[in-house]
């Protein structure tokens, strides 16, 4: 791959649109020079976004390069043409920012450019992917990743003795993205991983035994002094004595309970003979109670024929009750109806005297307006007049303020977030505390939860136990006393879910971990971020905020407050902008010209307040503000007009309607009178016949017909009341009959000796189901703790042998093995990368040194038997061939080395990388630290390296090198951003 043109556009310091044609130096070596903080390191910026979508350095992204002396209506992009096998692509990107636009009315508009990627093929078509393809389309070509290139193209400032001087650690870090050696970590790491996990296993293994040697029950103490296989034969000898006892307790207590259930089928007949007498005793007794409920049902029925007329009276009682309210209500409201009459009467008469006064009034008004309407011309074009000169103004004055709200809302927005993410460091830290707090819980809690699951065996097994289903232990199809399951028991469920409540409080501890240190990384970051936004506020509002940082912060709040109401923004959303600021890399343009800007501002304030005067003189000749508003003063004036004549003939109409209302009410009022009339005289006929009927009925007062009336559902009641006695009666003197026969020839039979008995058969049944259980319990377990023990101590042995070469094996790769070198798997590999790295290192610097030293890589039998020093460098003297540290090089010395150093690594990187082309690289700074004679064989051997195709540039402001390089790029940074230009 190499350049040939380079196009930057407001990008980083370059502000207006700079073009640099590598074509006029078609090979060799060429010097980029200028001014520190020109823009030279910024061409590799460049080349590299363009390539990769990042700038060289890791601190800058793309978003972050458009240039702050940039007008705001310029566009930021970097187009980059290069030739590859032989064929030119060109790239053109640009980074997500924002650009004002001018609107056809005359207005700026701010505008948000979205970032995009587009390639161009040599056969002049556009690649047709997305931005995320097209950059794996790049990538492809170049044959190198984004870290690789600025290793192998680019000699970063700064970087030189990185290398150099790194520490084994460090440069293992380096080449492992370099040379992708992860994969031998992953090795060791797989190792690690599964020795402890064998270890884990061993463990388990250790602690599973223990606790099946934990689990062994001897029943009697002469048990203890045997061996445990002879104790448990023992015991099963034990078992079968007890069982031969317990099944001649069994046919004892089947015997009993025969005899016991024959006497007392006899005693339950007597006993039921004795209910019967009592029950036909009982009915005996109520007959008196029957005899009153036929009287009161016989009294019940004459009130109920009463009752009908009662009812009729009563009804048109209510009638005449209500006709005598209607009467009386009429009469008020016809009363109310005429007062109301006499009311609006007076209120016509008076309507109709001020719609006269009125209608005078407003004729006055109609023709004032009419006068002035021809004067609304002028307003209309004075108000012109001023309005445009205040756009003007506010146009030119847009400009100025905006500056200052936007850096100050960055600043904010930056501060704002930099508060958020320190509260959530701050709660993922106490949420880490609180996670780890209950993992320690949970694992504490599943310890206790299975030492109690193993306490509960019996309690468990007797609850699976059913009636006319033979016990799993004794065989017995009867379970009267089965175990008892503690209240406190665990099931085997309860010991799994313990288990799983462990394992995700282990899960949520390392994932609050995760977030911890995640929170912690990006509130270092904001900082930065922070500190950025700050100095960039600083340098656009000057001595304005003062410079401590209460001051600036009090500062920009205010600036930040004359936003719109609508642009303000919550603490959170502020967080939000930070990120987009961020992102965006967004600039205030200079301040240039300021002078002429407030001339001119004072001036379109002075038009314009004079036309604010003239268009308030024309205002105070008119009662109105607008011709519209004086046209519509004089159409309601119309309007009102009209509706007064419509309120006077409306009234008139109400007043005419409310008498004819009063007649029709009138009307109503006899007709009620003759109904209610008619109403008393049919009251008094039913009042006779009610006193007639009490009278029939033999009733003496109406107290007490009352008393014997009864509803139909209470006269239903004493019926089936009566019916259930005489049914009772019947019933009852039946069962006394069959009971007398049933009994007749027996008598009642003793059982308590019995009884007594066969509770002391069952008493001795439980103890020997209570010995047999514990014995069967017994010798089930501890020959499955013998069983156990045996497989766990042939595990065991084993695991260990495995476990002991697997040790050997991680302890090889992690170099930990005793005795040898502490250099682990990736190292040694990368060893053999270094290696490579160093000796096309030495063929150039034995050049540039003057054949005085070269670099050598320690041997690991001279590593002292210490950690990580398999990647440490020494300096090998060829003038007095000694050995030495590598920091013991002069100033000089040490710029040979690296340079040479990253040659060597470059040339390894892109033979690694297979078929890559690079037929460029960028050497940046380090080159005022040599001496005449050193700069000079650095520069041949750079010279030999570019040969005539390959394009080497070095990055410096040394001025000794314009004399010794030919061809040179002058890099100059004026008040209006960089410029760079070819020296002719």
């Amino acid at each position: 791959m190499k350049p040939e043109k380079l196009i930057l556009s407001a990008f980083g310091s370059y502000a207006g649109r700079t073009e640099i044609d590598f074509t006029v130096q078609t090979g060799g070596l060429f010097l980029i020079t200028g001014d520190t903080g020109a823009g030279k390191t910024t061409i590799f910026d460049a080349i590299t976004y363009a390539l990769y979508g990042e700038a060289s350095g890791g601190g800058r992204s793309g978003a972050m390069m458009r240039s702050q002396y940039a007008k705001s209506v310029t566009e930021t992009y970097v187009e980059f043409s290069f030739l590859y096998a032989g064929e030119s692509y060109r790239v053109r990107r640009n980074p997500e920012y924002k650009i004002v636009k001018e609107l056809k009315n005359g207005k700026l508009r701010e505008q948000k450019v979205l970032a995009v990627v587009e390639l161009t093929l040599p056969d002049g078509t556009v690649y047709p992917e997305k931005r995320s393809q097209t950059d794996a389309k790049i990538e492809e070509l170049i044959g190198l990743t984004k870290e690789q290139f600025t290793q192998t193209a680019m000699i970063a400032q700064g970087d030189f003795l990185k290398l150099l001087y790194a520490k084994s650690d460090d440069r293992k870090k380096i080449f492992s993205k370099l040379f992708h050696t992860d994969a031998y970590w992953r090795i060791q790491e797989n190792l690690k991983r599964r020795s402890l996990e064998m270890d884990r296993v061993l463990a388990e293994n250790e602690r599973a035994a223990e606790q099946e040697r934990a689990r062994v029950i001897l029943p009697r103490e002469e048990l203890k002094e045997l061996p445990l296989p002879e104790a448990v034969e023992q015991i099963g000898i034990w078992e079968r004595e007890l069982t031969a006892s317990q099944e001649t307790v069994r046919e004892a207590i089947r015997r009993l309970t025969a005899e016991i259930s024959k006497a007392k089928e006899v005693n339950e007949l007597f006993e039921g003979l004795r209910d019967c007498e009592q029950q036909v005793q009982k009915l005996k007794e109520e007959e008196p109670v029957e005899a009153r409920r036929k009287k009161q049902l016989e009294a019940a029925v004459r009130a109920e024929r009463v009752h009908v007329k009662e009812l009729r009276c009563n009804e048109r009682l209510d009638e005449r009750r209500q006709s005598d309210e209607t009467v009386e209500r009429m009469k008020s409201l016809i009363a109310e109806e005429k007062e109301a009459h006499g009311r609006q009467e007076q209120d016509f008469n008076t309507l109709k005297m001020q719609s006269a006064d009125a209608a005078e009034a407003d004729a006055e008004k109609m023709l004032r307006i009419r006068e002035q309407l021809p004067v609304y011309e002028r307003l209309g074009e004075a108000v012109e007049r001023e309005q445009q000169a205040k756009q003007a103004y506010e146009s030119a004055k847009q400009y100025y303020e905006r500056a200052v709200r936007e850096g100050a809302s960055r600043l904010l927005a930056e501060k704002n977030r930099q508060l958020l993410l320190e509260e959530k460091y701050v709660s993922a830290a106490k949420a880490w505390e609180r996670a780890s707090a209950r993992s320690t819980e949970a694992s504490a809690e599943y310890e206790h939860v299975y030492q109690l699951f193993l306490k509960e065996q019996a309690g468990i097994l007797a609850q699976n136990l059913r009636e006319a289903e033979p016990c799993p232990v004794c065989g017995s199809l009867t379970h009267p006393h089965p175990a008892s399951l503690a209240e406190n028991a665990v099931s085997e469920a309860a010991v799994k879910a313990a288990k799983e409540q462990r394992e995700q409080a282990e899960t949520a501890r390392d994932a609050a971990y995760q977030e911890f240190d995640g929170q912690k990384s990006a509130a270092a970051e904001q900082e930065l971020r922070l500190e950025q936004a700050k100095q960039q506020f600083l340098a656009l509002a000057g001595d304005t905020c003062g410079d401590r940082e209460k001051e600036l912060y009090t500062f920009a709040a205010q600036q930040a407050a004359e936003e719109p109401a609508a642009k303000k923004r919550s603490l959170t959303e502020r967080g939000r902008q930070a990120e987009r600021f961020s992102r965006e890399g967004k600039k205030h343009p200079g301040e240039t010209g300021e002078a002429v800007d407030r001339l001119k501002l004072e001036s379109l304030k002075r038009d314009w307040e004079e036309d604010q005067r003239e268009t308030a003189r024309i205002r105070a000749e008119l009662s109105f503000e607008t011709k519209e508003r004086a046209e519509e003063a004089l159409q309601q004036l119309t309007d009102e007009a009209d509706r007064r004549t419509k309120r006077l003939a409306d009234a008139e109409e109400t007043l005419q309607k409310k008498k004819e209302d009063i007649s029709r009410q009138e009307g109503m009022l006899t007709q009620e009178q003759t109904k209610n009339a008619g109403l008393v005289q049919e009251c008094l006929e039913l009042e006779k016949e009610y006193r007639q009927a009490l009278r029939d009925a033999g009733f003496s007062s109406e107290e007490a017909y009352h008393e014997a009336f009864l509803t139909e559902s209470g006269r239903e009641t004493l019926v089936q009341q009566s019916e259930a006695y005489v049914r009772n009666r019947v019933e009852s003197e039946g069962r006394l009959l069959t009971m007398q026969k049933l009994t007749e020839g027996k008598q009642e039979i003793g059982i308590l000796a019995w009884e007594t008995e066969l509770e002391a058969q069952k008493q001795r049944q439980q103890e020997l189901h209570e010995e047999i259980l514990a014995m069967h319990t017994a010798y089930e377990t501890d020959a499955k703790v013998v069983e156990r023990c045996r497989e766990y101590f042939a595990a065991h042995e084993r695991l260990d042998a495995e476990n002991q070469v697997l040790k050997r094996l991680y302890c090889t790769a992690d170099g930990r093995l005793a005795g040898s070198a502490k250099i682990d798997f990736e190292t040694y590999v990368q060893r053999r990368y270094f290696r490579q790295v160093i000796y096309e290192a030495n063929r150039r610097l034995l050049t540039m040194s003057g054949h005085q030293f070269m670099l050598k890589l320690k041997e690991t039998e001279n590593s002292g038997r210490k950690s990580n020093e398999g990647l440490d460098l020494s300096v090998y003297s060829l003038v007095t061939d000694s050995e030495r540290d590598i920091r013991t090089l002069s100033g000089g010395e040490s710029f040979l080395a690296a340079l040479a150093m990253a040659l060597g690594l470059s040339d390894i990187a892109i033979r690694k990388a297979g078929a890559v082309h690079l037929d460029m690289m960028f050497i940046d700074e380090g080159f005022g630290t040599l001496d005449a004679q050193s700069r000079k064989q650095a520069i041949e051997v750079l010279s030999q390296l570019a040969g005539s195709e390959r394009l080497v540039g070095i990055i410096s402001h040394v001025t000794e090198l314009k004399e010794q390089i030919e061809h040179r790029l002058y890099v100059t940074r004026t008040e209006n951003g960089s410029e760079a230009v070819w020296e002719e």
